[in-house]
């Protein structure tokens, strides 16, 4: 799916992960490396930042709960994102029993779980992992993990 957004054309699909830098929007793609649209200041790059993630959200490739999420990985959260990664799991997300699997497809909130489509294969990850990813926060990228960690 393609948006006008600030006179730009820009894909949504394969979009993983949209970052201000000084003046600039940098949007990261999964396969097609990244794209850059600038702003007159860092004030209005952040504002067009806010005002993408409302589109992503109101298209259906975000979650709002999600939002701001700002996770430190230590070296033993990246050797499991990376293996995780490397078997094709693309999600990640924590039972309200504090439980945290994850996910090839993105998983849905069933109560106090999430759960995929039953066509997937959660891998169940250890617990005192990713301390920062709660029920609340909702299914995380990744991909997103990766890039901000």
């Amino acid at each position: 799916m393609f948006i006008y957004f600030h006179e730009s054309l820009i894909s949504l699909d394969d979009l993983i992960f949209v970052q201000a830098l000084g003046d600039d929007v940098i949007l990261y793609y999964r396969k097609a490396g990244g794209a850059r649209i600038s702003f007159l200041n860092h004030i209005a790059a952040a504002k067009a930042v806010q005002d993408l993630h409302c589109i992503l959200i109101e298209k259906g490739y975000a979650e709002a709960d999600a939002d701001g999420l700002q996770v430190e990985l230590d070296d033993d959260e990246l050797a499991a994102l990376d293996t995780a990664a490397e078997a094709g799991y693309q999600w990640i997300a924590r039972d309200k029993n504090g439980k945290i699997f994850c996910y090839i497809r993105k998983p849905e909130k069933t109560g106090n779980e999430y759960m995929d489509d039953h066509t997937d294969n959660p891998r169940q990850m250890n617990p005192e992992l990713f301390s920062e990813i709660k029920f609340e926060t909702g299914p995380v990228s990744i991909d997103y993990l990766r890039l901000d960690g």
